[in-house]
């Protein structure tokens, strides 16, 4: 409403810009990058040094474009200077699947999806 409305409507009882408060900030959700514990990476740092010397060998995958997981996942390559190869699936079960089955080379997820794998040892908490 705040962009389009103002040009479909000739008269609004309302100004958008000024009648409506952005609610941000509501809840807080914690992601963990985890790995396959098949993989040699003990450390979030020996992942960084890996993905470093090997641009573009690693992917992650995410619950779709524009998830959590996913911009989780930009903001990990942004700030540590990385870059992987970004797998989106339609969910976190088929993203989990893949990163269970080798697939996939990590994932960043919400703990009621990884938590189970990560104490069967499947997956890696980095």
């Amino acid at each position: 409403p705040m962009a389009s409305n103002q040009f479909l409507y000739k008269s609004q009882r309302f100004d958008p810009a000024r009648d409506f408060i952005a609610a941000q900030g509501l809840v807080s959700i914690p992601n963990i990058l985890v790995v396959n514990s098949r993989l040699p990476y003990q450390s979030v740092t020996d992942l960084v040094s890996y993905a470093k010397a090997n641009p573009g060998k690693l992917a992650v995958s995410s619950a779709g474009n524009g998830t959590g997981t996913h911009l989780a996942a930009e903001l990990f390559q942004s700030q540590a200077g990385v870059r992987f190869v970004h797998v989106p699936y339609k969910g976190s079960a088929p993203s989990i699947s893949d990163l269970l089955a080798g697939q996939v080379d990590m994932t960043f997820d919400y703990p009621v999806s990884t938590l189970a794998q990560i104490q069967a040892g499947k997956l890696r908490a980095l």
